[in-house]
């Protein structure tokens, strides 16, 4: 955003499914960028109805997820190594439009062309592309096995979020586990401690835009969440035994 020359204007999120709530000056907002973070759907389509605007579409913690890239004017996701699948660094645009196509098409070939700030010549390699085919191929098997492991933090917590010590993550159909994001309210710095002691390493999903520096207010809800969001290890190569381990060290530490 800021690379040409825009302003962004970062929206408090509703609190219990994380869609943008309250925008509004839509005659100077251009475009809205919405991520469907930690892999929650976000219903794109309800929001072009509301705002005629252009919508980008971030789906780089939902790659897979159904639907996908339907409703947004640009579709973007990413392949670095912590995303759903990794083939080290780039990524991917998709549309329809022709015309932002062949933008995108001449803004990364560029060689011989006047220069432009905005440009950084970033392409992924051959080989880069070819693992990516690889694990594009494997992609269902790893939103398998998340959804095996989160199913499992559901079954092992349930205790603790009846007895009102953490609140799990809501369930829906449109959902990829890309992080499975429990709230402790009062307690989230000393159980991200105590779990660290173990040689377990849980942290906040979401870095601090509680305010919003660029229009000074404060965003309730954003704020509220990294405070109290804690994200679990989730990735599929964690095996029942150390999905176990953490079951059991998130009770020991609320049993002390």
């Amino acid at each position: 955003i800021l690379a040409v020359g825009a302003t962004p204007l970062p929206y408090d999120i509703s609190y219990d499914n994380n869609i943008i709530i309250n925008i509004d000056d839509t005659n100077i907002i251009k475009a809205i960028i919405v991520v469907h973070t930690f892999g929650k759907y976000i219903d794109i389509q309800q929001l072009k109805k509301k705002h005629d605007i252009p919508i980008i579409e971030d789906c780089a913690h939902a790659l897979g997820l159904k639907p996908f890239g339907l409703y947004g004017d640009i579709v973007i996701s990413s392949f670095y190594a912590t995303k759903l699948i990794g083939i080290g660094e780039g990524g991917c645009l998709l549309t329809n439009n022709h015309s932002i196509y062949n933008k995108v098409v001449e803004w990364r070939e560029y060689a011989d062309k006047f220069p432009d700030a905005t440009k950084f010549n970033n392409k992924m390699t051959d080989i880069e592309a070819a693992i990516g085919i690889c694990q594009l191929k494997k992609l269902p098997a790893f939103i398998a096995s998340r959804e095996t492991i989160a199913n499992n933090y559901f079954s092992g917590l349930y205790t603790l979020d009846e007895q009102q010590h953490l609140t799990l993550p809501s369930k829906n159909k449109h959902n990829i586990w890309y992080r499975f994001v429990v709230t402790i309210e009062n307690s989230l710095n000393d159980i991200i401690t105590f779990l660290k002691s173990k040689d377990i390493y849980a942290e906040r999903p979401i870095d601090d835009w509680g305010f919003n520096k660029y229009t000074k207010s404060y965003l309730p809800n954003t704020d509220n969440s990294y405070k109290n969001n804690l994200s679990l290890p989730i990735y599929p190569g964690l095996t029942i035994k150390e999905q176990s381990f953490i079951i059991t060290t998130i009770k020991e530490f609320f049993n002390e």
